[in-house]
């Protein structure tokens, strides 16, 4: 079942077929949880190196977070 990933979707997507698979799979369950957390941190780790600012808070742009000063209210 392994197979190759260029992107953190690609992996997160095998994790969720993981998943879905283990829920109608009773007897390969902790095998696939195992191999969807492998997914996940395959995701983590090609979302780390592939694109280094996309760790931001979820609405926020990078100039909003980046600024020192806070922005008052309008």
């Amino acid at each position: 079942m392994r197979r190759r990933a260029d992107s953190p979707e690609q992996c997160r997507a095998m994790a969720l077929l993981c998943r879905q698979q283990a829920a109608v799979d009773p007897d390969q369950r902790w095998d696939l949880l195992a191999r969807a957390e492998s997914w996940e941190y395959l995701a983590e780790q090609l979302g780390d190196a592939g694109y280094p600012g996309r760790r931001l808070v979820e609405g926020a742009s990078p100039k909003s977070v980046s600024s020192s000063k806070p922005q008052r209210p309008s």
